[in-house]
C-alpha cells in the first residue's frame, strides 16, 4: 500500500464534516481513508482545540520544506 497526502480538498471536506456534526468513522468512509490517518490529521492540526486548515496547510509546507531535498551536487573535473 503506498502512502499519499492528504488533498486540499480533503482539508476541505474534514473541516465542512466536522461543522456538520460527522463523526470520525462517518468522514473516514466519506473520504475513504484510514481512520488512524484522519484522527492524527485532526490532532495535529488545530488551533484551539478546532481542526483548522490554514494550520493544516502550513505546517505541511513547513515540514514539506525542511526535508526537502536540494539539487544534485556537480563535480567539476
Amino acid at each position: 500500500m503506498s502512502y499519499k497526502h492528504i488533498t486540499i480538498n480533503e482539508h476541505y471536506c474534514i473541516v465542512e464534516y466536522l461543522k456538520l456534526g460527522l463523526i470520525l468513522s462517518k468522514i473516514t468512509k466519506e473520504l475513504n481513508r484510514n481512520k488512524s490517518s484522519i484522527s492524527r490529521e485532526i490532532k495535529i492540526n488545530n488551533l484551539n482545540g478546532k481542526y483548522n486548515i490554514h494550520v493544516s496547510q502550513d505546517t505541511y509546507e513547513i515540514r514539506r520544506n525542511k526535508y526537502k531535498p536540494y539539487g544534485k551536487m556537480l563535480m567539476l573535473c
